[in-house]
């Protein structure tokens, strides 16, 4: 159902002859796979609809319409409303809550990491635990990463992170690194060094659970 509901909201308003020329693109992605099915209406959203896209399905699935807009600028209403249109997320009232299905949240976090399969400090979102593990042991975070959600819970040794393995990530806005209190964790914990003030200055939003140091000296607002 929800292959047919997202192939409909892509199809619907086309002309025949538009229908014709999608149809071996669909014919192919229907092999069982249907993230192939859910990939064409990916495509046809513009650069600016692709990335709400990659934001929601990465970081902020089931948050309020109002607290994406707070992060990402009031010009990404317009992309929510497209998605939804596309059936690509549902809002539900009454607190406009945005709401992406899980298949299509794996998409998104699948199309961000065959970006650069060998090199995920390359990528715009980092949620995968090894990944972000390797990004910071190795300090291989760039100007391309945007958001960064770790599962603490899943590390089972001290990760190390150097003071300057944010200096390089100057346009990440996103950051949160939280625990799931329900579940039985590892000894596995975050260090930081005493003199860590380096966090990127386009920081938006940071939560942090177990912040391992007395106090935050950081250089931003």
């Amino acid at each position: 159902p929800l292959g047919l509901n997202v192939l409909g909201s892509s199809l619907r308003g086309k002309d025949k002859q538009e229908w014709m020329e999608l149809l071996p693109r669909l014919r192919n992605g229907l092999d069982g796979k249907i993230e192939k099915t859910l990939r064409v209406s990916y495509d046809e959203l513009d650069d600016k609809d692709q990335e709400v896209f990659l934001y929601i399905a990465c970081l902020l699935n089931g948050q309020k319409v109002d607290y994406i807009k707070n992060l990402l600028g009031d010009s990404v209403y317009v992309g929510i409303k497209m998605l939804a249109d596309k059936s690509l997320i549902r809002i539900t009232p009454p607190r406009k809550t945005v709401h992406m299905h899980n298949l299509l949240q794996k998409l998104g976090k699948e199309i961000v990491r065959v970006e650069f399969i060998c090199n995920p400090g390359k990528r715009r979102f980092l949620v995968d635990t090894k990944d972000i593990c390797d990004v910071f042991t190795e300090n291989t975070g760039t100007e391309n990463v945007l958001g960064i959600s770790f599962n603490t819970s899943e590390i089972d040794e001290p990760l190390f992170i150097n003071e300057q393995s944010f200096k390089r990530m100057r346009n990440l806005t996103f950051l949160k690194f939280y625990k799931e209190w329900s579940r039985e964790t590892s000894e596995g914990r975050l260090c930081l060094p005493q003199g860590f003030i380096s966090l990127p200055r386009k920081l938006r939003f940071l939560y942090w659970d177990e912040f391992p140091l007395t106090s935050m000296r950081f250089n931003f607002k």
